[in-house]
């Protein structure tokens, strides 16, 4: 998992090194609290080049789970919101 900014790109960046060299058989990326004014599409295809590893998921930006704070689980208070699968 990583957000979308320079921070999480370099962190990251060392991961997918190690998981690489540790042979992970098998590696997504998962993008969180992508804001809403970033193209989807754009933003997903960016990770991919960067990394040379697909993205599993693009998880939008939600002030109710941040909010939320670990303080419980999101998909059972909001089962009916949009980043409940």
């Amino acid at each position: 998992m990583l957000h979308p900014d320079q921070q999480d790109y370099k962190g990251t960046s060392v991961t997918v090194a190690v998981a690489r060299i540790l042979r992970v058989p098998r590696m997504g990326l998962g993008v969180n609290k992508t804001p809403a004014v970033f193209d989807g599409d754009e933003a997903k295809e960016r990770v991919e080049q960067t990394y040379t590893c697909e993205v599993a998921a693009m998880l939008p930006h939600c002030d109710k789970l941040m909010v939320l704070s670990s303080g419980g689980i999101f998909a059972l208070r909001y089962p009916d919101h949009p980043v409940t699968p």
